[in-house]
């Protein structure tokens, strides 16, 4: 099956619009995974919310269940309640684990257990709801909000060191009794760990977040706490450290409660980010599919009217071209059948000499009608020639518009090539980020061990002071300050090992999407390939159709050469039927002469009626091309 002009066009379109659908549905994919992503973290934050409430609670029904035990007074029943409420928010499996955990720790606490015990089963409580709430931060940490999270577990964990120290100095304030050295050894970790948190180079947070936490480093009852843990240090051994256990609980709830407040605006704020990301990913989507839509039907439309263009002239030439040889053929019958009946007037005048000048004027009209048709078939075939023209022409130009698209095609393809070799070398880049991660990793690692180390040896100096009384007062404040320094370090070494997992995450990330472009890059260098072979064909096919034509042109100029011979014929038989009255043998050999010239013009015919079959082949040919 010949395919039309027209068809050729739309399945040169048909590339394009293929490869924006291909595209458009990729663009979705993406999107609507960004959404998924939004919508799975939107859920993480909520969750990271009740736990963080959960923890919040356990921490200050810690607190009370410690002054309790050193017997102080406090709400104890009405914060359970409020304990039990905030755990019922929690997911069912873990609701379960948390219900039962805390139902034994009160169990012991009615059993008049040892504070220490109770303290730290709460703590290893507290501990596994942090842990669910960093493994629901670190899940995803795209658009940012990574960071956010990072921030909020620091928070959390300074905000639990908080409530270790609040249970502790409140429950030491209580008993008013000489702590043994694994108590004092718990002070001192859970004052350094506040410390390290607030002072955490980790934080990436908002400006007014920021700021409400540097002012939570000069906040009073931070400085109230302070001055009653150095009141028990100094009197660890003898007791009696002059402390209102209710007044140490109320400052160091106050304290915790404002970073708790801190906790919840920072994940206020990473999910008003996820928020954003949604909306602007649901923005992008939209405007991609009007773009890519309109790109469509601009390409449909364009392809539309150049078809007509080329179509509807053509159409035009090659109907033209049919007439023509239609009427050339009908021309060259009458022509051929004229020829016979002059060929047999003059043996009928070699025949009979006497009837010769009823035969000469036989002759003359013969010769004369001869003329009239021989003028005809050249008017005819000169306008069969002009229409022929006008066909080369309109080939030529569909030629020349064949050749510039092939050209433009081919630049495509070679840009890209270039686009391919771009993303290969970004690939490369990408391989090489995630090993000096890595090292980086390596070293950090070595930092954190000396640090380890360092905040051990100050512990037990500390101990060692507090254990000297007044005597090692002033080696105690050295101690704390190395000790300080220790936990900074340590801080800063696991905010570095968090940025590196982070790096790493993002360039693996980065890599996985690299790769993705690459592979479009290629798929798409292969389809503006085919593009091009696709048109240089066509270009090919377009030629072929000029060449043709410009043969059709040529045998109309020959065909028109011998119809002048054949007119100059009948002219010398008119001159010879003339001179046949002077002589007989004038008049046998004008016969003879007009016999011959029949013959030709009767080839002649012949030759006109074939090359009227072919111009009509060739006219049926393009009309087939052009639909």
């Amino acid at each position: 099956m010949t395919l039309t002009v027209a068809h050729r066009l739309i399945l040169l379109a048909a590339i394009p619009l293929i490869t924006f659908t291909v595209l458009g549905f990729a663009d979705w994919r993406q999107t609507r995974a960004t959404l998924l992503v939004c919508d799975e973290m939107a859920a993480h934050a909520t969750g990271i919310a009740h736990r963080s409430e959960v923890i919040h609670e356990l921490q200050r029904e810690r607190g009370k269940s410690a002054v309790r035990l050193a017997g102080g007074t406090t709400d104890l029943e009405a914060q359970r309640t409020t304990s039990d409420g905030h755990i019922g928010e929690l997911a069912a499996d873990e609701r379960t684990a948390v219900t039962e955990a805390v139902r034994r720790l009160r169990a012991q606490v009615e059993e008049r257990a040892a504070p220490v015990a109770v303290i730290d089963g709460y703590t290893a409580l507290i501990t596994t709801c942090i842990g669910m709430e960093a493994k629901a931060a670190k899940a995803r940490t795209d658009f940012g909000v990574g960071k956010l999270f990072t921030s909020l577990l620091v928070l959390e964990e300074a905000k639990e060191y908080a409530g270790r120290l609040r249970a502790r100095l409140s429950s030491a304030a209580a008993a008013d009794k000489p702590l043994p050295p694994a108590a004092l050894k718990g002070l001192v970790a859970a004052h350094a760990g506040v410390v390290g948190g607030l002072g955490s180079q980790a934080y990436a947070l908002p400006e007014d977040i920021t700021q409400a936490l540097q002012a939570l480093r000069k906040d009073p009852d931070w400085r109230l706490l302070e001055a009653g843990l150095d009141a028990v240090l100094a009197r660890s051994a003898q007791g009696g450290y002059g402390l209102d256990d209710r007044q140490v609980f109320a400052a160091a709830t106050t304290f915790i409660d404002r970073i708790h407040a801190l906790v919840g605006r920072t994940n206020q704020a990473a999910a008003a980010r996820l928020a954003r990301a949604r909306t602007e990913a649901e923005a992008t989507l939209a405007w991609h599919l009007q773009l890519m839509g309109g790109m469509m039907a601009g390409i449909l439309l364009l392809t539309v009217l150049l078809a007509l263009s080329i179509t509807r002239p053509l159409r035009r030439a090659v109907t033209a071209a049919v007439d023509g040889s239609s009427t050339l053929g009908a021309t060259a019958q009458a022509l051929q059948a004229n020829a016979g009946t002059t060929a047999h007037e003059a043996q009928g005048m070699a025949a009979a000499a006497g009837q010769l000048s009823t035969g000469v004027s036989t002759m003359a009209a013969a010769a004369g009608q001869m003329a009239a048709s021989v003028a005809s078939i050249g008017a005819a075939a000169e306008q069969i020639t002009a229409t022929v023209g006008g066909l080369a022409a309109a080939a030529e130009q569909m030629a020349a518009t064949s050749g510039d698209i092939a050209a433009r095609a081919q630049r495509g393809s070679d840009l890209a090539g270039q686009a391919r070799s771009g993303v290969d070398a970004a690939a490369s880049a990408m391989a090489a980020l995630g090993e000096a991660a890595a090292a980086i990793g390596a070293t950090n690692a070595a930092i954190r061990k000396v640090a380890e180390q360092t905040n051990l040896l100050a512990l037990n100096a500390a101990i060692e002071a507090a254990k000297a009384g007044e005597a090692g007062r002033s080696f105690a404040v050295v101690a704390g300050s190395v000790k300080e320094l220790a936990a900074s370090a340590m801080g800063s070494a696991d905010q570095v090992a968090r940025s590196v997992a982070a790096i790493q995450g993002k360039v693996h990330e980065a890599a996985s999407t690299v790769a993705g472009v690459q592979q479009q890059v290629h798929g798409i260098g292969d389809a503006i390939h085919d593009i091009a072979a696709a048109i240089g064909q066509q270009a090919g096919t377009t030629r072929s159709v000029a060449e043709g034509v410009h043969q059709a042109d040529s045998g109309l100029k020959d065909i028109a050469r011998s119809l002048g011979e054949i007119r100059t014929g009948s002219q010398e038989v008119a001159r010879n039927a003339g001179d046949a009255a002077q002589a007989v043998r004038q008049v046998a050999e004008a016969s003879r002469s007009v016999s011959s010239l029949s013959s030709e013009a009767a080839g002649a015919a012949r030759a006109v009626a074939d090359g009227a079959q072919g111009l009509g082949a060739t006219a049926a040919g393009l009309r087939r091309l052009a639909g």
